[in-house]
Protein backbone atom coordinates (compact mmCIF):
# COMPACT_ATOMS: atom_id res chain seq x y z
CA UNK A 1 0.00 0.00 0.00
CA UNK A 2 3.03 2.30 0.49
CA UNK A 3 4.05 2.03 -2.85
CA UNK A 4 0.33 2.41 -4.50
CA UNK A 5 1.11 5.65 -5.02
CA UNK A 6 4.42 4.95 -6.68
CA UNK A 7 2.79 2.24 -9.00
CA UNK A 8 -0.05 4.44 -9.91
CA UNK A 9 2.73 6.38 -11.64
CA UNK A 10 4.45 3.25 -13.76
CA UNK A 11 2.69 0.06 -14.87
CA UNK A 12 1.00 -0.25 -10.85
CA UNK A 13 -2.39 -0.68 -12.93
CA UNK A 14 -1.64 -3.59 -14.52
CA UNK A 15 0.04 -5.45 -11.83
CA UNK A 16 -3.25 -4.84 -9.59
CA UNK A 17 -4.88 -6.07 -13.24
CA UNK A 18 -2.52 -8.97 -13.29
CA UNK A 19 -3.13 -9.69 -9.21
CA UNK A 20 -6.87 -9.49 -9.66
CA UNK A 21 -7.10 -12.19 -12.61
CA UNK A 22 -4.65 -14.55 -10.94
CA UNK A 23 -7.37 -14.37 -8.40
CA UNK A 24 -10.31 -15.20 -10.07
CA UNK A 25 -8.59 -17.97 -11.88
CA UNK A 26 -7.34 -19.30 -8.68
CA UNK A 27 -10.98 -19.21 -7.39
CA UNK A 28 -12.44 -20.63 -10.59
CA UNK A 29 -9.83 -23.77 -10.23
CA UNK A 30 -11.89 -23.64 -6.10
CA UNK A 31 -8.46 -23.46 -4.90
CA UNK A 32 -9.24 -20.28 -2.71
CA UNK A 33 -10.75 -21.25 0.53
CA UNK A 34 -14.77 -21.11 0.65
CA UNK A 35 -17.32 -20.89 3.43
CA UNK A 36 -18.59 -17.98 5.79
CA UNK A 37 -16.87 -16.62 8.72
CA UNK A 38 -17.66 -18.33 12.00
CA UNK A 39 -19.73 -16.40 14.28
CA UNK A 40 -20.90 -17.48 18.11
CA UNK A 41 -23.59 -19.79 17.16
CA UNK A 42 -26.14 -18.36 19.89
CA UNK A 43 -25.12 -15.19 18.48
CA UNK A 44 -26.16 -16.05 14.99
CA UNK A 45 -29.76 -15.45 14.63
CA UNK A 46 -29.06 -11.85 15.74
CA UNK A 47 -26.17 -10.90 13.57
CA UNK A 48 -25.79 -13.87 10.96
CA UNK A 49 -26.81 -11.05 8.23
CA UNK A 50 -26.49 -7.48 9.71
CA UNK A 51 -23.05 -7.67 11.35
CA UNK A 52 -21.18 -8.94 8.44
CA UNK A 53 -23.17 -6.58 6.21
CA UNK A 54 -22.78 -3.65 8.13
CA UNK A 55 -19.25 -3.88 8.79
CA UNK A 56 -18.42 -3.35 4.92
CA UNK A 57 -20.99 -0.69 4.33
CA UNK A 58 -19.62 1.20 7.20
CA UNK A 59 -16.49 1.82 5.44
CA UNK A 60 -17.14 1.18 1.37
CA UNK A 61 -20.02 4.42 1.03
CA UNK A 62 -16.97 6.47 1.31
CA UNK A 63 -13.58 5.17 1.33
CA UNK A 64 -13.31 5.52 -2.66
CA UNK A 65 -13.59 9.16 -2.08
CA UNK A 66 -10.41 9.86 -0.20
CA UNK A 67 -8.05 9.97 -2.86
CA UNK A 68 -9.84 12.21 -4.22
CA UNK A 69 -10.19 14.77 -1.41
CA UNK A 70 -6.20 14.10 -0.63
CA UNK A 71 -5.50 15.53 -3.88
CA UNK A 72 -7.55 18.28 -4.09
CA UNK A 73 -5.97 18.89 -0.57
CA UNK A 74 -2.56 19.46 -2.44
CA UNK A 75 -1.08 16.25 -1.59
CA UNK A 76 1.20 14.06 -4.09
CA UNK A 77 -0.44 11.07 -5.50
CA UNK A 78 2.84 9.46 -4.50
CA UNK A 79 1.84 9.64 -1.18
CA UNK A 80 -1.78 8.67 -1.45
CA UNK A 81 -0.69 4.95 -0.58
CA UNK A 82 1.41 6.14 2.43
CA UNK A 83 -2.20 7.49 4.15
CA UNK A 84 -3.71 4.24 3.31
CA UNK A 85 -0.76 2.16 4.74
CA UNK A 86 -1.37 4.02 7.60
CA UNK A 87 -4.97 3.43 8.03
CA UNK A 88 -4.46 -0.43 7.17
CA UNK A 89 -1.68 -1.52 9.21
CA UNK A 90 -3.51 -1.21 12.74
CA UNK A 91 -6.48 -2.72 11.16
CA UNK A 92 -4.09 -5.60 10.01
CA UNK A 93 -2.17 -5.98 13.13
CA UNK A 94 -5.31 -6.02 15.68
CA UNK A 95 -7.19 -8.24 12.75
CA UNK A 96 -4.77 -10.97 13.28
CA UNK A 97 -3.44 -9.92 17.14
CA UNK A 98 -6.00 -12.92 18.42
CA UNK A 99 -6.46 -10.95 21.67
CA UNK A 100 -9.88 -11.69 23.80
CA UNK A 101 -11.27 -8.24 23.96
CA UNK A 102 -14.06 -7.17 26.34
CA UNK A 103 -17.65 -7.58 25.35
CA UNK A 104 -18.49 -4.25 25.43
CA UNK A 105 -15.41 -2.81 23.30
CA UNK A 106 -16.39 -3.61 19.84
CA UNK A 107 -20.10 -1.87 20.21
CA UNK A 108 -18.20 0.95 21.68
CA UNK A 109 -15.32 1.13 18.87
CA UNK A 110 -18.10 0.90 16.33
CA UNK A 111 -20.18 4.19 18.39
CA UNK A 112 -17.11 6.12 17.74
CA UNK A 113 -16.88 5.38 13.92
CA UNK A 114 -19.76 7.34 13.36
CA UNK A 115 -18.60 10.86 14.35
CA UNK A 116 -14.99 9.81 13.09
CA UNK A 117 -16.59 9.09 9.74
CA UNK A 118 -18.87 12.33 9.87
CA UNK A 119 -15.57 14.51 10.36
CA UNK A 120 -13.94 12.70 7.46
CA UNK A 121 -16.66 14.37 5.30
CA UNK A 122 -15.50 17.44 6.43
CA UNK A 123 -11.56 17.63 6.48
CA UNK A 124 -9.83 19.14 3.43
CA UNK A 125 -6.21 18.97 4.91
CA UNK A 126 -4.14 15.48 4.33
CA UNK A 127 -2.85 15.14 7.58
CA UNK A 128 -6.73 15.78 9.14
CA UNK A 129 -7.54 12.94 6.89
CA UNK A 130 -4.55 10.64 7.63
CA UNK A 131 -5.08 11.28 11.30
CA UNK A 132 -8.75 10.05 11.08
CA UNK A 133 -7.97 6.87 8.69
CA UNK A 134 -5.47 5.66 11.58
CA UNK A 135 -8.37 6.19 13.97
CA UNK A 136 -11.43 4.90 12.25
CA UNK A 137 -8.25 1.69 10.70
CA UNK A 138 -8.23 1.35 14.92
CA UNK A 139 -11.53 0.96 15.74
CA UNK A 140 -12.88 -1.29 12.56
CA UNK A 141 -9.27 -3.57 13.41
CA UNK A 142 -11.43 -3.83 17.07
CA UNK A 143 -14.35 -4.66 15.53
CA UNK A 144 -12.76 -7.09 12.53
CA UNK A 145 -10.56 -9.19 15.50
CA UNK A 146 -13.27 -9.59 17.50
CA UNK A 147 -16.31 -11.39 14.72
CA UNK A 148 -13.49 -12.30 12.40
CA UNK A 149 -15.16 -10.02 9.60
CA UNK A 150 -12.05 -9.04 7.25
CA UNK A 151 -11.40 -10.03 4.08
CA UNK A 152 -7.90 -11.57 4.49
CA UNK A 153 -8.95 -14.11 7.04
CA UNK A 154 -8.34 -17.79 6.33
CA UNK A 155 -12.04 -17.83 5.51
CA UNK A 156 -14.25 -16.76 2.40
CA UNK A 157 -16.56 -13.54 3.00
CA UNK A 158 -20.12 -14.74 4.16
CA UNK A 159 -22.53 -13.50 1.75
CA UNK A 160 -23.88 -10.92 3.54
CA UNK A 161 -20.51 -9.17 3.79
CA UNK A 162 -20.03 -10.14 -0.28
CA UNK A 163 -23.34 -8.32 -1.28
CA UNK A 164 -22.55 -5.19 0.81
CA UNK A 165 -19.23 -5.17 -0.81
CA UNK A 166 -21.04 -4.48 -3.82
CA UNK A 167 -23.63 -2.28 -2.75
CA UNK A 168 -21.52 0.15 -0.30
CA UNK A 169 -19.77 1.80 -3.36
CA UNK A 170 -23.23 1.95 -5.56
CA UNK A 171 -24.68 3.20 -2.96
CA UNK A 172 -21.58 6.17 -2.23
CA UNK A 173 -22.44 6.93 -5.81
CA UNK A 174 -25.57 7.24 -6.06
CA UNK A 175 -25.40 9.47 -2.88
CA UNK A 176 -22.36 11.77 -4.17
CA UNK A 177 -24.74 12.16 -7.07
CA UNK A 178 -27.82 12.83 -5.33
CA UNK A 179 -26.80 15.04 -2.45
CA UNK A 180 -23.28 16.00 -2.96
CA UNK A 181 -19.55 15.05 -1.36
CA UNK A 182 -20.48 15.03 2.42
CA UNK A 183 -23.80 12.48 1.83
CA UNK A 184 -21.43 9.23 1.34
CA UNK A 185 -19.67 10.04 4.76
CA UNK A 186 -23.42 11.04 6.45
CA UNK A 187 -24.28 7.21 4.91
CA UNK A 188 -21.04 5.20 6.36
CA UNK A 189 -21.73 6.89 9.89
CA UNK A 190 -25.13 5.85 10.12
CA UNK A 191 -23.97 2.52 9.02
CA UNK A 192 -21.45 2.60 12.18
CA UNK A 193 -24.15 3.94 14.75
CA UNK A 194 -26.48 0.65 13.32
CA UNK A 195 -23.31 -1.28 13.71
CA UNK A 196 -22.84 -0.61 17.52
CA UNK A 197 -26.66 -1.55 17.96
CA UNK A 198 -25.84 -5.02 16.12
CA UNK A 199 -22.38 -5.81 18.09
CA UNK A 200 -24.07 -4.65 21.22
CA UNK A 201 -26.90 -7.57 20.73
CA UNK A 202 -24.67 -9.92 19.79
CA UNK A 203 -22.53 -9.46 22.55
CA UNK A 204 -25.53 -9.75 25.43
CA UNK A 205 -26.74 -12.46 22.94
CA UNK A 206 -23.26 -14.31 23.36
CA UNK A 207 -22.96 -13.45 27.06
CA UNK A 208 -26.81 -15.25 27.54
Amino acid sequence: LALAGLLALGPGVWLMAAAYLLCAWQAGRGDLPTGSPALPDRARPTVAFWLPALFSLVTLTWLWLIPARLLAGGLPVAWCGVIFAVHWLPRLVLGQAGWAWPRWLPPTAALLLAPTVAALGFCARPWQIALLLAVQGVLVGVIAATWKLDSWQPQALSEPQALAEVVGPVLGVGLLALAGTAAPFWAGAAAALALSGVSYASSRAARA
